[in-house]
């Protein structure tokens, strides 16, 4: 409700449009979701999908840390923050959970190895956007 989703959009239609780079918006949990659907497809396999956002030249990663924390996801989370890291692609994340603090924090809900990657992905660049819902 602090604009971060829209702040994030913009940030990726500037480089789509502006830098002419491929850009991919996601919700964090409908890649969850698609990841764990592969586990009864034939057709879909974990591998692709996460082949798809982890080399896409921009990811925007909306919600992050909105999943129960469970040691597959912090390790799903932990491979693609990892790709992404290894081969310096940016992300723009979106959450509602901080990096630092009291009480629950980013790497909490994604684990800690992928919320140094992401941190590092982000060479300090974070925005803290808390304040009044404005939905």
């Amino acid at each position: 409700g602090t604009g971060k989703t829209t702040l994030a959009a913009c940030i990726i239609n500037y480089v789509l449009h502006e830098l002419r780079s491929p850009v991919m918006f996601a919700k964090a949990r409908d890649v969850m979701l698609d990841i764990r659907k592969t586990f009864s497809d034939r057709y879909e396999t974990e591998a692709k999908i996460l082949d798809k956002v982890s080399y896409v030249d921009l990811l925007l990663l909306d919600d992050v840390g909105v999943d129960r924390p469970s040691e597959w996801i912090k390790s799903t989370y932990w491979t693609l923050m990892d790709r992404r890291f290894d081969w310096m692609l940016p992300v723009v994340v979106t959450t509602n959970k901080p990096f630092e603090g009291r009480g629950e924090i980013l790497a909490d809900r994604i684990g800690e190895g992928a919320a140094s990657r992401l941190l590092g992905l982000c060479q300090g660049n974070v925005i803290d956007m808390t304040g009044e819902d404005l939905r």
